[in-house]
């Protein structure tokens, strides 16, 4: 079994914008969770982008899939109870997961990571 991340992507078009699956490396097994920001690889060309982190899950891989590249945070940004919410204002306003995002976190935090 391995523990995968459901992880939504920034700068991606609505029509792209869905949680997509990333193995969690065994370094990070013990700091990931729902609602913390990590870096992944995406695209063809495999660039560094921030993403979300929605839900983790234990599956038998059948085939290989990108690993998440590292944490942003070591703590969640969002609680269960905003990741919910986050599934609402997506599902019901023309918006992706990352402009939801926005609106939920402290506007201190920020979004850009270097």
């Amino acid at each position: 079994m391995a523990l995968l991340a459901n992880v939504v992507v920034e700068k991606t078009t609505y029509a792209f914008d869905s949680p997509f699956s990333y193995s969690v490396p065994p370094a990070l097994e013990q700091e990931i969770r729902p609602g913390c920001r990590v870096m992944v690889p995406f695209g063809s060309g495999n660039r560094k982008r921030q993403g979300l982190v929605l839900e983790l899950k234990e599956e038998q891989l059948d085939m290989a899939l990108k690993e998440v590249a590292s944490l942003v945070d070591r703590e969640p940004i969002l609680n269960q109870e905003q990741l919910q919410l986050l599934h609402l204002l997506h599902d019901r306003v023309f918006c992706t997961y990352y402009d939801a995002m926005k609106v939920l976190i402290p506007s201190g935090l920020g979004l850009k990571v270097n």
